[in-house]
């Protein structure tokens, strides 16, 4: 039995247990109070609380016969011992130890009358020998894992011991470094099973809260290591899969309980602050943390931003490699990718690298020299600066640290000897954060060293992570900042893959992340959708059928969630900066319901997404209706009650339909609420309205700009949405936040020497403290295309170099030398990587670019260590021209791009309460939606199909009437009538009856036209004339009920006669 832990949040009440039990709320308290220590240990009055609290939320207390548990326990292994044929039952106490210290214990436990008498680590103690221990067998090691997996299952450690936290870090420690002797790999892989059950119950066992980050990401260490052992059993892996299921989920349901504590860093640790922006090779990180260098290095545009953890070799404290050693030994990599959670790094240039994994080859040699450099999360200090991510790296001060000429850092382990009066504090979110960015680095599908298992289950793991965590992200910083660039990054490279299970699961994950937290991903919530509607358009052969299939899925899911589609129309159709998101979405989507050649089901998806609006719409003008009617009823006069029995009976009723009515019923069992916080000072009809136009206009003008600037400013002007005259800063920020402007245009409009005051201007816009001349341009030459002309090169260039220098106190001698390093730097650029200029030598060398730049200084010349710095940067990473490459290069272009306007956007995402701007929306989609709705009616022969054609026609009629929209209702009747076939027999009359009664769809069309009609008449104007005109043919045909057709006639001798009159044919004689 294992305890977890569960918490209720609205959205993930389906994936958690809904049973909450006293521990989980009383320790939330406890660590809250707890984390604010900025020390490595809890004061004892804190830890004493923290103890009372676990002792008094206990789920369970340990068995009444616990002492006998640990007994028999001992007289298992000690008889399997002796059992083994490596021991003789004549050898004495003295020459086993084990068995010396199993006897010291019985005594010790049969001399005490409850287990609470005895420290824990005392009779835990011989149990951790036999587990790290190498001369022991794999069964009876088995034996002892067993025992001590029964004892974190039955609650026998003490919680409010003192070290309790000690010694469940000690039983982590023995378990993480298990020692036995290999007999052959089935029976090893036993072993294996079995310590990843321990360490499951390590963690989600009440005692395991209290062990340190450090400790529980060893353990995860563990896990990831068998799970990604190729050359393990699949049962073994699925099982460390599973595991890792159930501490994900732990680890991020408890996330509530942790707090954003940036400053509690540990003492043993020194940290160094590095840009996001920055990234390091291997190479190069190891000889700053050889020279004691901090520098910055240029950022990549052809790399993808990744999770590092610390390579380490994982071995005892003899220095003998574990059993998990053993089990994932292998060969150091050639190329490897540090993978510290405190790090971003990017090792995709290396094409020729061998894969690196966190577990390697296996092997089931015991011998010291197969010692794995395996991937260790470690937990340190991040802090954010300037809207940017501020990435801490953890060094080390141990003087026996060492990085071997592969890159590898060789640190030594962790003691395992804790001094008892020490407390260690808690994990916290620290080893959440570390296990969150590694996950990350899972799914980047440009990383080769990822195979396609480990993408699935990193993918998988995100999954658990977000069903039960998602909503709780945002309240740290450093976790919403991963959110925001690497995993969204990786989740939409990943729909470039046509691996079902992949994009499947990727689809899955995003779904999840953007439905919780798309307040925080207003721009890579565009990204996304945009993404999906060209895969679903898409006529590319690389797509295949089911890509398209899942992507509108995904978007029917999307749009069934309360409150989006106002959300989406409210915050990109009506915002200047961005797309028509929601117009364009439905347009799709009509376009897509429309098939060629047969009727499929992504046809069908595509009108279930337009459909789930207009359900959407519908249930909301329904229960509008239903409260209309209630207050109208409320305020109607009752008859009085006869008597007080009967007031007891009226009140009686009361009571009973108040406790059977559920707490939402108001709104209806169907109509679901939007969970989100709803926005202050939303916007009126009004404002939107007159944002929609200036967006019309903004657009217009951005257009005629592209075309000619001077004639696109002077519509804005005209149009008001510039002022006049025109004022530079304003010019200034059209150009920049603008995205639908031509990057040449720009580069062309700001290099006119009529507009040096606006470049002027545009060029202060920068900020380039305490940035190396090359890492500037990478930014400036980012928003525009350098014209071709050297004149206008050197224009922009010229006050580039100037505020660069000024930005830098002025580092150079003088401008004119910023301006030749810039310039070199551009030519330096060209000659390393453009491959359309015909070479008549080899490339530039570093010796060439230092000898060009000689005595440019001011007749000096520069630093040499910057020039290297300079060459190497660009040499390595080609400073990327807009538009001027595909792939990944324009991928993580485009995606930086998305990330400097989301940040000039912020965090300005609109929710909005159910209900809000249906009357909007449905303007906008009702012509799409019903050309769709007619279309598919018209070519459809499943029932399924045509019946959800029916309910969508009933339901747009029931909208535009609660609108007054005649238009609308006028149309629908009109298409309804064509349906009929009672417009297109006008000469046909006597043949008529049989064409209608044989068609099905006509019958159908006719029943619900003059239903509409019947109870939505008062808004039907045009339309009376198709009604009127089926009404005819339907008499003529005979058709009409006997009540339309029957009169009262009093000379008749029946009482009735007819409007039709029987015609009398006179027969020749």
């Amino acid at each position: 039995m294992s305890y977890d832990y569960a918490f209720h949040a609205e959205s993930i009440h389906p994936f958690i247990e809904n049973e909450l039990n006293e521990y989980v709320m009383v320790t939330k308290m406890t660590f809250n109070q707890n984390n604010k220590s900025e020390n490595n240990c809890h004061p004892k009055d804190s830890f004493q609380t923290l103890h009372y609290h676990s002792r008094m939320s206990s789920p369970f207390e340990p068995p009444k016969n616990a002492l006998y548990i640990i007994l028999g326990e001992i007289q298992t292994i000690i008889s399997s011992k002796k059992n083994n044929a490596r021991w003789s039952t004549t050898h004495s106490y003295e020459e086993s130890p084990e068995i010396n210290s199993f006897q010291k214990l019985k005594t010790i436990l049969n001399s005490i009358s409850d287990i609470q008498d005895i420290d824990s680590l005392t009779f835990l103690t011989p149990f951790l020998d036999i587990i790290r221990s190498d001369e022991t067998t794999g069964p009876i090691t088995c034996l002892a894992l067993n025992a001590v997996n029964k004892f974190l299952c039955y609650g026998l450690i003490d919680t409010l011991d003192e070290s309790a936290a000690s010694t469940i870090d000690k039983v982590a420690n023995a378990v993480t470094h298990t020692r036995f002797v290999g007999t052959n790999p089935n029976d090893d892989e036993v072993v294996l099973m079995r310590i990843l059950q321990v360490l499951r119950s390590l963690l989600l066992s009440p005692i395991g809260s209290q062990m340190t980050n450090d400790t529980v990401c060893e353990i995860l260490q563990s896990c990831f290591r068998i799970c990604f052992e190729t050359r393990l059993s699949e049962l073994l892996r699925k099982t460390s899969e599973h595991v890792l299921i159930d501490m994900v989920q732990l680890l991020f349901a408890r996330l509530p309980q942790f707090k954003d504590d940036t400053t509690s860093a540990s003492s043993t640790k020194r940290v160094k602050d590095l840009s996001t922006k920055d990234i390091t090779t291997n190479n190069q990180r190891r000889s700053q943390q050889l020279s004691g260098n901090e520098q910055q290095l240029n950022e990549s545009t052809s790399s993808i931003n990744e999770t590092t953890l610390t390579y380490s070799s994982q071995v005892d404290d003899n220095g003998r490699p574990t059993a998990i050693d053993s089990a994932t030994n292998a060969i150091p990599p050639t190329n490897t990718t540090t993978m510290n959670n405190d790090n971003e790094s990017s090792s995709i240039n290396d094409t020729t690298s061998q894969t690196i994994l966190p577990i390697i080859v296996p092997s089931f040699d015991e011998s010291s020299s197969n010692i794995l450099q395996t991937h260790q999360i470690s937990t340190t200090v991040q802090a954010e600066k300037q809207s940017q991510e501020t990435i801490v790296t953890q060094t080390s001060s141990n003087n026996n640290e060492f990085i071997n000429p592969r890159g590898i850092r060789f640190t030594t382990g962790s003691p395992t000897n804790v001094p008892a009066k020490d407390v260690l504090t808690p994990y916290g979110w620290p080893c959440v954060r570390g296990l969150f960015r590694f996950l990350t680095t899972l799914i980047n599908n440009y990383d080769k060293n990822n195979t396609e298992y480990m993408m699935t289950v990193g993918l998988n793991l995100l999954t658990v992570a977000l069903e039960v965590g998602a909503d709780y992200l945002a309240n740290y910083p450093l976790l919403l900042s991963i959110v925001k660039d690497s995993l969204c990054q990786n989740l939409l490279s990943m729909l470039n893959c046509n691996r079902i299970q992949l994009f499947s699961a990727s689809l899955r994950v995003s779904f999840l992340v953007f439905e919780s937290l798309r307040t925080h991903l207003k721009c890579q919530f565009e990204f996304f959708i945009t993404r999906l509607m060209e895969i679903i358009i898409s006529e590319q052969p690389k797509i295949i059928y089911e890509q398209k299939e899942l992507a509108l899925e995904t978007i029917v899911q999307l749009l069934r969630i309360p409150g989006l589609p106002a959300e989406l129309y409210l915050n990109y159709d009506c915002d200047l900066y961005c797309e028509n998101l929601f117009e364009e979405l439905t347009k799709m989507l009509s376009k897509n319901a429309f098939p060629v050649a047969g009727l499929t089901s992504t046809h069908i998806l595509s009108l279930d997404a337009l459909l789930s609006v207009i359900d959407h719409i519908e249930l909301e003008c329904q229960f509008q209706v239903q409260r209309q009617k209630s207050d109208s009823t409320s305020q109607s006069l009752t008859r009085p009650i006869p008597c007080g029995y009967a007031f007891a009976l009226s009140l009686q009723n009361i009571d009973i339909n108040r406790s059977s009515a559920p707490c939402e019923s108001r709104h209806g069992p169907r109509l679901r609420q939007n969970r989100m916080t709803i926005s202050s000072h939303l916007p009126a009809q009004d404002d939107l309205k007159k944002m929609k136009h200036d967006k019309k206009l903004f657009r217009q003008g951005s257009e005629l700009f592209n075309q000619n600037p001077s004639s696109g400013l002077k519509f804005l002007q005209e149009n008001n949405l510039l002022s006049n005259p025109l004022d530079t800063n304003e010019i200034v920020k059209y150009i920049k936040d603008n995205p639908l402007l031509d990057k040449k245009v720009i580069g062309d409009y700001l290099s006119n020497r009529k507009n040096i005051y606006i470049l002027e201007q545009y060029v202060k816009t920068f900020n380039f403290e305490d940035m190396r001349i090359d890492e500037a341009l990478r930014i400036y030459l980012s928003e525009f295309r350098l014209p071709g002309e050297a004149p206008l090169i050197s224009v922009l260039l010229e006050h580039f170099a100037a505020h660069w220098r000024e930005c830098n106190n002025f580092l150079l001698a003088n401008n004119d030398a910023a301006f030749g390093l810039a310039y070199a730097c551009i030519m330096l650029n060209t000659d390393q990587h453009n491959t359309n200029v015909r070479r008549q030598s080899l490339p530039m060398t570093c010796e060439d670019f230092k000898r060009n730049l000689s005595k440019m200084n001011n007749n000096e010349n520069f630093d040499e260590g910057m020039l290297t710095e300079i060459y190497n940067a660009i040499k390595s990473d080609e400073i990327v021209m807009p538009t001027e490459h595909t792939g990944l290069v324009r991928e993580s272009y485009l995606w930086k791009l998305m990330l400097k306007r989301s940040v000039t956007i912020g965090d300005k995402f609109f929710h909005v309460p159910t209900g809000s701007y249906n009357h909007d929306i449905f303007t906008l989609i009702w012509g799409q939606t019903m050309a769709a709705l007619s279309f598919v009616f018209e070519k459809s022969n499943y029932d399924l199909v045509i019946e959800k054609s029916i309910q969508g026609f009933n339901k747009c009629a029931r909208i535009a009437a609660y609108y007054y929209m005649s238009d609308v209702f006028d149309n629908l009747v009109i298409s309804l009538c064509k349906f009929t076939t009672l417009l297109n027999n006008r000469e046909w009359i006597e043949n008529l009856p049989i064409q209608f009664g044989l068609n099905r769809k006509a019958r159908l069309a006719a029943t619900v036209v003059f239903n509409i009609a019947h109870v939505h008449g008062d808004i039907l104007r045009d339309g009376w004339k198709n009604i009127l005109e089926c009404i005819i043919h339907l008499y003529k045909a005979k058709l009409l009920p006997s009540a339309l057709v029957e009169v009262e006639d009093f000379l008749d001798p029946t009482g009735r006669t007819t409007l039709i009159k029987e015609q009398i044919t006179q027969t020749p004689k």
